[in-house]
């Protein structure tokens, strides 16, 4: 969306909920959509929904179903013709039902990944239970993307992996890749983000203790402790003199958008802020590993299993103290329970940069995923090292080896992240190289360039 707006499009926004949204989240949104319609789908409502799915004959598929309520149709319907809009960009399957009964409009759905395919996944590796359950909300997610897609003016996905699972004529889909913001996504903007904040922070202290020095009254021993003294600001003058002069190293280097180029023949006393900066960081990740993501979702759920249970004791056995952090909005009471001395669960994060710039490397043990995971390509624009598997890279297309390191089992997966986290040469050589990737072939601008000439009808196969 900030794409887009930027290059010119009004965007009204119209967005299930299953929570009230607050004030400052529909702020966040504001820059960008002239509109934001945020509807409520209430606990009662989904259960409504899929109580007339089952009466009406099963007609559509339970995660299409679960959305779709008959009252939200109808203020959708109004929007569209009180704004007039002049495309409709229709985000998921789910949300087909609502809009495919419009006819004035152009439309594109985007897929985003093959849920049916998806679906079938999971019912091949679920339990003999709800094996059954699995295989047919499978068929009917296969039918239902068959049946939904003339209703389109554009259909697109988001990688030519998940095309060849549509039960579709690929000659119909465009795929369009996801992007990453590769300026917000980046080591070095992050590291002079928290400078400034840093310095802002010691200012403040600074100015508090110019006015408080002569009317508190600290014992030396406790001054000595907090390695502070009031009546000797050398401590802070030195700290800000440090980060006003990494703020100034930053700001005169030339090629802080391209940072892939920076001249890396640089003798040490030589070292571009860049290299000054990840010099810094490795010197405090906490962890040695990280995996991101939504911890909720079945897929993820599964990697990290796969990971605790059998990467990790693979580890262990070479490196004891290894330490591992898994990191994601609405983690299972499964993962929130599987901390330990080696592992850290943290749920939601303000600023998911955090988590890639605490540690050496990302792994993406994902064997069921559907998509492209941008959570991988988020850590290479941060400079961080990622083993995942051939499922997940065939989506993205990193070449192994030099952008990312590829596993399959448990033992290939244990070797490749022993290998990086023995090799720091091998660490900086794939930093350096998954950040090129990204800045090629992800930013948002090839992306929303891709998506404007299809929807202004200049569609080629594959963008």
């Amino acid at each position: 969306m900030q794409a887009l707006s930027r290059a010119g499009h009004e965007i009204i926004l119209i967005a299930l909920t299953e929570e009230l949204i607050s004030d400052n989240e529909l702020k966040e949104l504001k820059p960008f959509c002239t509109n934001v319609y945020a509807l409520r789908l209430t606990k009662l409502a989904i259960f409504n929904n899929i109580l007339q799915n089952i009466l009406r004959g099963i007609k559509l598929p339970f995660q299409v179903a679960y959305f779709f309520n008959q009252s939200i149709k109808k203020q959708i319907n109004d929007i569209v013709i009180d704004t007039q809009p002049d495309h409709i960009y229709c985000h998921l399957v789910r949300m087909s039902e609502y809009v495919k009964g419009v006819t004035h409009v152009p439309k594109t759905l985007d897929f985003m990944d093959a849920f049916g395919a998806g679906t079938k996944r999971r019912a091949a590796i679920s339990t003999i239970f709800t094996r059954f359950l699995w295989h047919f909300e499978a068929k009917l997610m296969l039918n239902y993307e068959k049946h939904i897609a003339p209703y389109f003016n554009n259909l697109i996905i988001i990688s030519e992996q998940d095309r060849e699972r549509l039960p579709i004529s690929k000659s119909l889909i465009t795929v369009v890749g996801n992007g990453v913001d590769i300026d917000y996504f980046s080591l070095i903007n992050y590291e002079k983000k928290n400078l400034e904040t840093l310095k802002r922070n010691l200012e403040v202290l600074k100015e508090e203790l110019e006015l408080n020095k002569n009317k508190l009254a600290i014992n030396k021993t406790q001054l000595i402790n907090q390695q502070l003294e009031l009546n000797d600001n050398e401590l802070i003058d030195d700290e800000l003199n440090r980060i006003n002069n990494e703020l100034e190293a930053i700001k005169s280097d030339s090629e802080l958008n391209n940072n892939s180029e920076l001249n890396k023949n640089n003798s040490e006393k030589d070292k571009t802020p860049l290299e000054l900066i990840k010099q810094h960081t490795n010197l405090i990740k906490r962890y040695d590993v990280c995996f991101v993501g939504n911890l909720g979702y079945y897929s993820n759920v599964e990697a990290v299993r796969f990971l605790v249970k059998k990467i990790v004791p693979l580890l262990k056995k070479a490196k004891p103290d290894i330490k591992i952090l898994i990191a994601g909005a609405r983690p299972t009471t499964e993962i929130q329970y599987l901390g330990n001395e080696n592992i850290t669960v943290l749920g939601w994060l303000d600023d998911i940069r955090a988590a890639y710039v605490n540690s050496r490397i990302l792994v993406a043990p994902l064997m069921h995923g559907i998509g492209q995971q941008n959570k991988i390509l988020e850590a290479m624009a941060m400079h961080v090292p990622v083993v995942s598997t051939s499922r997940v890279n065939n989506a993205i297309g990193a070449t192994p080896e030099t952008e990312i390191l590829v596993a399959d089992t448990e033992g290939v997966f244990a070797e490749q992240i022993l290998r990086l986290l023995q090799d720091i040469d091998l660490q900086n050589l794939m930093s350096d190289n998954g950040r090129a990737f990204v800045e090629k072939r992800y930013s948002w601008a090839g992306a929303t360039a891709a998506l404007e000439r299809l929807i202004s009808g200049r569609r080629s196969e594959n963008f």
